[in-house]
């Protein structure tokens, strides 16, 4: 999305980026959404500062994107752009490739609070709104933006699809903060030494764009005086981003050039027809070791070990089977067989920290035999890295499948090394409901 350079925005159209700016402020900071574009973001900058956010076509600036099926996305009637021919359901905050831009349904600021409703368009098609509304609240709170994002489905459509990787959000910055950087040692919380994902240095890593793990939780894009914009997402601590416009533009450009940095915190959603689908992100503006601290403080708010499922799937999915879909269930509620995979969204467990997973849940089946997969820790964003970025290991596991609700106990005190992501992978027949996902 938003880089290629076909899709380049025109000079009326950057037009656009300059007389529909809606601002607010505080002491520290100043901050502007689009009101012609959606209401995404394209001014952020510190008083005295540069703005950070780039917006050179309607595919960048700070905004929400999502995806889904099918792939591709190509309803009859429709004219497609022609580089994007491989992408499926992906509404879009600002606008489309065509440069037909979203519709702002309604903004109004309350306190230190600005709220916006819009409606998205498809990405990769010709003037087709999405079959959805995006809803975000955007508090600032000293140098940092704390902000509320919504989904709210209404597709025709009432397949489930497939997990996808999501954007949560996408942020792209001028040229001038092209160093992605973050923390991806063992010792999260630490004060260890930070690792330049993506600069001058790191070669062909910089586009397409790298995945990267980083278990503190943020990522900053920084220019070469440690300076910039740090993004934080309680839900993930892995991301995908890069460096568009190629070495020879690294630590130059502004809010219309081409050259951009990118950072999108990612994990895979499954997003029903009809689905509500709320997130949480921050951006932090200041240098490296503001960014970081702001971003620890707010990750220590956050229980990354226990997930309830009465209301929606916490961002746990599905391989090779489904179930009743949002607004059905109050649990988990999916059968299985051979092969198929419950999976957690990427979370950071540090060695030997837990040795068990309890599973309030209710299994019909007899004896469920299966094993627990973990994809084990490695510093993959570092530019040495070869090859798959984690390893793999597996814990057996029994459960008593009677159809009675109670904690089941699957003993992981073999595993003895970081992990990022756990596999519930069931080798019998059955059905499962699942209440709470929880590791101690």
């Amino acid at each position: 999305m938003g880089t290629n350079p076909h899709y380049l925005a025109q000079e009326e159209d950057h037009k656009i980026l300059d007389e529909n700016v809606f601002y607010i402020e505080n002491e520290y900071i100043k901050f502007g959404i689009n009101t012609a574009l959606g209401g995404t973001v394209t001014y952020l900058a510190e008083h005295g500062k540069n703005n950070l956010i780039n917006s050179s076509d309607w595919g960048r600036q700070v905004q929400l994107s999502f995806y889904s099926g099918p792939v591709p996305y190509h309803p009859e009637g429709t004219e497609m752009g022609k580089n994007w021919t491989h992408t499926g359901w992906n509404p879009i905050q600002t606008g489309d490739c065509f440069f037909n831009r979203a519709k702002l349904v309604d903004y109004k600021v309350e306190g230190n609070t600005l709220y916006v409703k819009c409606i998205p368009m498809q990405w990769a098609l010709n003037n087709v709104p999405g079959d959805c509304t995006f809803e975000l609240w955007y508090t600032l709170d000293g140098k940092t933006v704390n902000v509320t994002a919504r989904l709210n489905n209404n597709r025709s459509d009432k397949t489930q699809y497939r997990a996808c990787g999501q954007e949560l959000p996408a942020v792209y910055t001028n040229g001038e903060y092209y160093r992605i950087i973050s923390y991806v040692g063992e010792q999260p919380g630490t004060g260890g030494k930070l690792t330049e994902i993506v600069s001058k240095n790191t070669g062909d890593r910089n586009w397409p764009s790298e995945f990267m793990l980083y278990p503190e939780g943020w990522v900053a894009l920084v220019n070469d005086d440690d300076y910039g914009l740090g993004v934080y997402n309680p839900h993930t601590c892995a991301a995908v981003g890069g460096f568009a416009g190629g070495v020879e533009l690294m630590g130059i450009g502004g809010a219309k050039d081409f050259q951009t940095a990118t950072v999108s915190p990612t994990t895979c959603v499954i997003l029903d027809h009809n689905i509500v689908y709320t997130f949480h992100f921050s951006l932090i503006v200041g240098d490296l070791t503001s960014i970081r601290k702001t971003a620890l403080e707010l990750d220590a708010k956050v229980d990354h070990r226990r997930f309830e499922f009465s209301k929606d799937r916490q961002n746990f999915y599905y391989l090779n089977t489904m179930d009743k879909g949002y607004g059905n269930q109050d649990c988990l509620d999916f059968d299985f067989e051979h092969d198929v995979w419950l999976r957690s969204p990427f979370i950071y467990v540090s060695a030997g920290e837990c040795k068990k997973i309890l599973l309030d849940a209710a299994f019909d089946g007899g004896e469920i035999e299966g094993v627990a997969g973990f994809r084990i820790y490695s510093e993959s964003t570092t530019p040495e890295r070869k090859g798959s970025p984690c390893s793999w290991a597996e814990v057996p596991f029994k459960l008593t499948g009677d159809g009675e609700r109670r904690i089941h106990e699957i003993d992981i005190s073999a595993i003895d090394k970081p992990y990022y992501t756990i596999n519930l992978i069931f080798r019998t027949k059955g059905h499962a409901k699942v209440y709470s996902f929880e590791l101690k």
